[in-house]
């Protein structure tokens, strides 16, 4: 790891104190149980903690995130952000399409003749669906 201070974060259970634990034998990070309902790592870190890494380097294992949003982005601005949509969006029938339903949409016909890998195309429609829950 390089000289300075690094912090880990991401979504709550996702294993990073596990991973700080492997990457640095010894450290100690407390981890807790998989969940058998939810087969996920369960809320363990509650606080920020620095760990010494080496010769001036340490990591800060961070609470995880339950929850993110976008502010002050419209839902049409999120498929910007996207560059694979962002190549075929401009094909669409409509200029204002969400490429959620619109008939003729460049951007579904793209997903479906696999020029947009489905997994993106997901994380796009879960990102404007989380989107629009917030306005």
């Amino acid at each position: 790891m390089n000289e300075g201070t690094q912090l880990l974060t991401g979504y709550s259970g996702a294993g990073k104190s596990s991973l700080l634990n492997a990457l640095f034998p010894g450290l100690g990070a407390a981890t807790g149980a998989i969940s058998e309902s939810s087969r996920k790592g369960t809320h363990t870190t509650t606080t920020a903690t620095l760990y010494e890494t080496g010769t001036g380097s340490a990591i800060i294992d961070s609470p995880g995130i339950k929850e993110w949003g976008i502010l002050d982005l419209e839902p049409y601005e999120i498929a910007y952000h996207f560059p694979e949509i962002r190549e075929h969006a401009p094909a669409c029938r409509y200029p204002n399409c969400s490429h959620t339903h619109e008939p003729h949409c460049a951007v579904q016909l793209a997903v479906q003749d696999q020029r947009i890998h489905h997994e993106r195309f997901v994380s796009y429609l879960s990102i404007l669906t989380n989107d629009d829950q917030h306005h």
